[in-house]
């Protein structure tokens, strides 16, 4: 029971670096789709669709996200239902 409770503390920990993995996967994905060394809007709506598909929306007034932030700004993504579970 007492491992249970320590792994159910951690599990939001887990969590952190998540956002930043899948917008490096979204954003792979939107440079292979549209492959312009100029960021397009295309890519940045490709981005924004892959993080959504994956469980995260942009969220531009987070606290951490730079005022000028770009769709690239993982700082910037929140989880946008309970507990993300797939990473």
């Amino acid at each position: 029971m007492r491992w249970f409770l320590i792994a159910l503390l951690l599990v939001p920990l887990g969590g952190c670096n998540s956002a930043k993995h899948q917008l490096a996967k979204c954003d792979r994905d939107a440079r292979h789709a549209y492959p312009s060394p100029l960021q397009s809007p295309a890519h940045d709506d490709e981005v924004l669709q892959c993080m959504g598909i994956n469980g995260y929306e942009h969220d531009s007034a987070k606290a951490g996200c730079a005022a000028d932030a770009s769709t690239g700004d993982h700082a910037c993504y929140v989880p946008n239902h309970g507990l993300l579970l797939h990473y």
